[in-house]
């Protein structure tokens, strides 16, 4: 289940403070493409505003369609991966860490300037959204073709 494709802003990662260049569309990508190396390892591989998302191999996949709209990462890292003191200790895992968020906080840029500003930091808050999982057999479905029913 290597191949990622969604629905979404991209193709590059993005994330709230970091989205206005992200593009709607439809990508199709690797989960190792997820991922950049950052010199001092930190969270990657987001994107925003998903509409659906898919892990698959050649034949089958499994579909996440969200609502609203949703927030995904899939990556060959645990997320205590990623907060290694140096890329050196960063091991690619064999499993593939798929997120699946309502919302992400931005990063804003304290490593070379201010911090998240406070409109792009999530409120500790009830939130309510809803996903849909589904099986895909890709040579009968077209993923961006179903309709889904999604709880409102």
């Amino acid at each position: 289940f290597e191949n990622f494709t969604y629905y979404g802003k991209g193709p590059f990662e993005n994330y709230a403070d970091r989205k206005e260049g992200a593009l709607i569309g439809l990508y199709k990508q690797t989960v190792d493409e997820q991922y950049f190396p950052y010199g001092k390892p930190q969270t990657t591989g987001n994107k925003s505003d998903v509409r659906w998302s898919m892990l698959s191999n050649e034949s089958v996949g499994l579909a996440v369609y969200g609502y609203p709209y949703y927030e995904t990462a899939a990556l060959h890292f645990e997320e205590n991966d990623l907060w290694k003191k140096s890329g050196s200790e960063v091991k690619k895992r064999d499993e593939i860490y798929w997120h699946i968020d309502i919302q992400q906080s931005g990063l804003g840029g304290a490593s070379c300037g201010p911090g998240v500003r406070q409109n792009y930091i999530v409120p500790v808050k009830n939130y309510n959204y809803s996903v849909v999982l589904k099986p895909v057999d890709l040579k009968q479905e077209n993923p961006n073709e179903l309709q889904i029913a999604l709880p409102r």
